[in-house]
């Protein structure tokens, strides 16, 4: 089960190798701060959030997650071959149906206008993957198995572990 970072690094990596020409980068610890130095644009990969389903009926806690990921595409102009709304279809493209790590294939959630100032357009794609958590179950504290005797009406075999890990097999005859 891939962590939360772990996700989002794929996604870079993937929107990266899909948009050579662009900055394509972890959304900014800062976003008041973040200046886009790149000459034609950026895309921004931030997490958004999760949803949990009802426990798996399992001897472990296991739930279904459903994450949400977005991509804030960040570009100089519009409508152009470089602009804003052929870049966020690109990256619909790019990510719809693909595999985040340990999770199904990926689907849309939604996509929107976010702002426009001082030529820098800026819209936002959100998609979303499930996987499965699980509990990190703790080791069982009871004995452990050492002999096992098994019959099946004809014969009796014995499995035995010994102290120094070798295992030996009986067989008696009915």
């Amino acid at each position: 089960m891939a962590s939360t970072l772990a996700l989002l690094e794929a996604v870079v990596k993937r929107l990266a190798g899909a948009f050579p020409h662009l900055a394509v980068e972890l959304y900014p610890e800062r976003p008041s701060e973040y200046r886009l130095n790149h000459p034609r644009g950026a895309l921004l990969v931030g997490y958004v959030r999760s949803h949990y389903g009802a426990p798996v009926d399992t001897e472990i806690m296991a739930q279904e997650r459903s994450v949400e990921v977005s991509v804030a595409v960040l570009m100089r102009g519009l409508h152009d071959g470089a602009g804003a709304v052929p870049t966020l279809d690109a990256v619909r493209q790019a990510v719809i149906g693909w595999k985040m790590p340990d999770c199904d294939k990926s689907r849309i959630v939604g996509d929107r206008f976010l702002d426009q100032s001082a030529g820098l357009w800026t819209y936002e794609l959100t998609f979303s993957g499930r996987t499965l958590v699980l509990e990190d179950e703790e080791p069982d504290a009871g004995p452990i198995l050492k002999h096992i005797t098994t019959e099946d009406g004809f014969e009796r075999t014995e499995t035995i572990k010994h102290p120094d890990g070798s295992i030996t097999y009986e067989e008696f005859p009915p």
